[in-house]
């Protein structure tokens, strides 16, 4: 299938979308009286990759094979650039110093407990291995459902208690917690792809001017008046989710809405994102966000606080973050380019 063989434009614009909007939630968006902007784009930002991958689940693999194939793809990425991550604050943030919070960064590290961007990694990682053994051995797909169903209000009655009892246990290690809550995301994309009559309604190209404007509209509307009843946005990391079943209904909404749209447009700058969004997803808020801030900060620009200068110094910040986060791209694309040509004159000798 092409599927294993080609990358698929309109996944990785979606993947861009996700990033870029991500990217955006990172930002102090509360000085510009902007938090009802974070509740829009952080209902279906991180959803969407867990939506994602489980619209590309592939149920055929053996289980030695798919746990390899997920180790390399997120296990691997985690500890690699972790390491990397907690170099640079030993060196910036820390000054060389193993001072507590340091050590206790490395425990957490260790742990996968929630940490940088990369908790992402760990938490897809045990999402997609809970969602192997349940599409494997329940087969059926209204079993699915309610197995899903199940193990959300399981964690969400512990979220309950331990919010109440003991709020600091309520992150659970590995963020199992987390996993355990992205197993509807995970399995709407799913039930997506297998159920054929309702993917080629919401795909069909006539079909766009109705279901992505109703999808995109119920999403932002739902999230919204969770936000404005609650006063929380949807935040997986801080197990953050207002009335819970307007949470999904209006993250899977808006997750449809994103992927129809693209699949409608054609912005080489957001698959270009999606293709190398792991280095934009883990760099941007430790090594980029402050390095973006200091420099701008240094040249004195926009530093009053009129409500402009806010809004011209994100956006400023916004530019150089991407732009940072290109520059890295390009450089780990050359040398795994260069590094894939060697391997394949090495062959033929």
């Amino acid at each position: 299938m092409e599927i294993d063989k080609k990358r698929i434009e309109w996944i990785d614009t979606a993947k861009g979308l996700g990033i870029i909007c991500i990217i955006v939630s990172h930002f102090n968006l509360e000085s510009i009286n902007a938090e009802w902007f974070r509740a829009i784009i952080q209902i279906f930002d991180v959803p969407l990759f867990f939506f994602l991958s489980g619209y590309m689940f592939k149920e055929n693999l053996d289980f030695k094979s798919f746990l390899l194939k997920k180790t390399k793809s997120l296990v691997v990425p985690y500890f690699c650039i972790g390491a990397f991550l907690l170099l640079f604050n030993f060196a910036f943030k820390y000054g060389f110093s193993f001072t507590t919070d340091f050590l206790k960064e490395i425990v957490k590290f260790f742990m996968a407990r929630r940490m940088f961007t990369i908790w992402f990694f760990v938490a897809l990682f045990f999402s997609e291995l809970i969602f192997y053994f349940l599409v494997k051995y329940l087969k059926k797909v209204k079993k699915i459902f309610l197995a899903v169903v199940f193990l959300t209000v399981l964690i969400f009655v512990y979220y309950e208690i331990m919010g109440n009892v003991f709020p600091k246990l309520m992150m659970l290690p590995v963020n199992l917690d987390i996993s355990v809550a992205s197993l509807p995301f995970m399995f709407a994309g799913y039930f997506l792809r297998k159920n054929k009559k309702m993917s080629s309604f919401v795909f069909k190209k006539q079909n766009f001017k109705y279901v992505f404007p109703l999808c995109s509209i119920l999403g932002v509307l739902l999230a919204l008046i969770n936000y404005f009843v609650t006063g929380k946005c949807l935040n997986m990391y801080l197990c953050e989710y207002g009335i819970k079943l307007i949470s999904y209904t209006a993250s899977v909404f808006a997750v449809i809405g994103a992927i129809l749209l693209s699949k409608k447009i054609r912005i080489k700058t957001f698959t270009y994102i999606g293709r190398n969004s792991v280095v934009y997803f883990t760099l941007h808020q430790t090594i980029f966000m402050p390095v973006s801030e200091f420099v701008l900060k240094k040249l004195n620009v926009f530093t009053t606080n009129s409500l402009a200068d806010k809004y011209m110094f994100m956006f400023v910040d916004f530019v150089l973050v991407l732009l940072f986060c290109t520059a890295v791209s390009v450089c780990v694309n050359e040398i795994k380019l260069r590094f894939a040509l060697n391997k394949k004159i090495l062959a033929k000798k």
